[in-house]
């Protein structure tokens, strides 16, 4: 299996033959996201990178190549934008 830390610090483990693919690791991972609020979204678009054991991030094109059974992966997220303030015309400078 491989052993997964997400970005909320749940752990999982993955059976190889399901995230042995990027699309398979993708789904998996979707799905671990499907009822979290907020985070859940940035999930859904991809906004996070895989590292594997050894701190390096895996990218998706060489994901098949690299990930090996028993690893730990650990998901880090992309910086979330915060809400900018809207311009509020009314207000003194």
């Amino acid at each position: 299996p491989i052993k997964f830390k997400d970005a909320v610090g749940r752990k999982f483990s993955f059976p190889f033959h399901l995230c042995k693919t990027w699309k398979g690791m993708e789904e998996l991972i979707c799905q671990a996201f499907e009822h979290v609020d907020i985070i859940g979204y940035h999930v859904q678009e991809r906004h996070y990178d895989l590292m594997g054991p050894n701190g390096e991030i895996i990218l998706p094109q060489v994901w098949e190549t690299v990930v090996q059974p028993d690893w730990n992966i650990t998901m880090h997220l992309w910086p979330m934008e915060e809400e900018k303030p809207k311009h509020d015309p009314n207000a003194m400078p």
